[in-house]
């Protein structure tokens, strides 16, 4: 029976595919990624600096060393630095600044009594022990007051706005998990250290919440049980990911990366997509070039109107085509779904007309108002006006000219 945690759920929602690498098939591929390097080395820090609270804690002197020991000790090149702009030794500054912050605010760390660092507890979430949740805490602290809290550090380089923290999971899981093990506790604080930002951000969650919560991670459980397809789901979050290589969204990007430039340009599946791409500029191309040609084509036309209006004429003659000019109308009415259909209907019905229009076409409807001559103002019956709206039309049709096949002087 698989036991759960927060960074498990978390892993099968962001992406099934994902999931399945690391837990089901067991893959091992761990990438350090220079945030969560440093991260660690503040969390060894943390760890340190909390376990001798309050016989004797550390100075900031020493806790800035022994983050510098363990940088040097474990850095290796192999740590990928996502953000071009920023350098390892920039990541160590903020690391080391982030210690100073952390300890000016909270020394000499007398605010409450230590009941565990990176503590484990596994709840089961629900009677039949088949739900299980393991859950790793930072630091679970006792209060004065005999309150509960429990403390997270993030070494993220963006702060959270407070609604979001309100409904965040993880911290609010590691509640149901305390309030398993200390039944009696009444009182829970959920606190998080930005330490970047030199923040401190706190919530709390009602019994209602908690229950729908593990309620939610029941279902999720469940869901992830008996799953039997694992699709891989892109997401911003892909480039972190240890499995892109082996990942049907990537693998060929990994692929040809490894190629030799005279093989790249030659592999089959890399020419495919360039002439793909090749393919849809010049579609865009053409495709801009008909939007101005039309655009075009609908100035002349109203250039035509009025020139054949100023002649008096219904059509103009070029060398070797012509342009015919046509009175038209448009009939506007409510469609079916919209509000105003079924009265609509109740008043064709009414009139008589509705059967001489349903049964064959709505095109039946524009012969109707033609013949009947609802697009002169008042013609329309009174019936019909607040449905329907008739738009005279003037059409430009362009032909090729028959007279020119003619035999000259028959």
């Amino acid at each position: 029976m698989a036991i759960y945690s927060h960074s498990r759920l978390a892993s099968y929602e962001q992406c099934p595919l994902k999931y399945k690498f690391a837990y089901v098939d067991g893959i091992k591929r761990k990438k350090d990624h220079v945030e969560s390097f440093m991260g660690s080395r503040f969390h060894e820090v943390m760890e340190c600096l909390y376990a001798h609270v309050p016989d004797r804690a550390p100075g900031l002197g020493e806790l800035l060393s022994l983050f510098n020991i363990s940088w040097d000790k474990l850095w290796h090149d192999g740590v990928i630095i996502h953000n071009k702009e920023r350098t390892a030794e920039d990541y160590r500054t903020i690391g080391l600044r982030a210690i100073s912050d952390y300890y000016n605010r909270y020394a000499p760390f007398t605010s409450g009594r230590v009941l565990g660092l990176e503590r484990e507890l596994v709840v089961n979430l629900d009677q039949t022990g088949s739900h299980q949740l393991r859950c790793i805490i930072d630091r679970l602290m006792r209060c004065a007051d005999g309150a509960f809290e429990i403390h997270d550090y993030k070494t993220s380089g963006s702060l959270p706005a407070q609604a979001k923290l309100d409904r965040d999971r993880q911290l609010a899981l590691y509640e149901i998990a305390v309030r398993d093990a200390w039944p009696r506790v009444e009182k829970v604080e959920l606190v998080w250290h930005y330490v970047v930002f030199d923040m401190e951000m706190r919530s709390r969650r009602t019994p209602a919440e908690l229950s729908e919560l593990s309620q939610q991670i029941i279902r999720l459980i469940d869901e992830i049980d008996s799953a039997r397809e694992f699709p891989a789901r892109e997401s911003e979050l892909c480039s972190w990911c240890d499995f892109q290589e082996i990942c049907p969204l990537f693998a060929h990007l990994f692929q040809v990366k490894q190629l030799p430039l005279e093989q790249y340009a030659e592999e089959e599946g890399v020419g495919l997509v360039n002439h793909f791409a090749s393919l849809e500029a010049e579609k865009h191309e053409l495709n801009e070039r008909i939007r101005k040609i039309e655009a075009e084509e609908e100035r002349l036309k109203a250039l035509a109107v009025a020139r054949s209006d100023a002649l008096g004429v219904r059509r103009l003659y070029g060398d070797t085509h012509l342009l015919t000019l046509k009175e038209d109308i448009k009939v506007i009415y409510p469609k079916k779904g919209e509000l105003a259909r079924a009265e609509f209907e109740k008043s064709m019905k009414d009139l008589g007309i509705w059967d001489s229009v349903l049964d064959v076409s709505w095109n039946l409807l524009k012969s109707m108002a033609e013949k009947k001559g609802w697009g002169v103002a008042g013609a329309l019956p009174s019936e019909l006006a607040q449905f329907i709206h008739v738009d005279k039309l003037r059409q430009v049709r362009l032909s090729k000219r028959k007279d020119l096949h003619e035999d000259v002087g028959d």
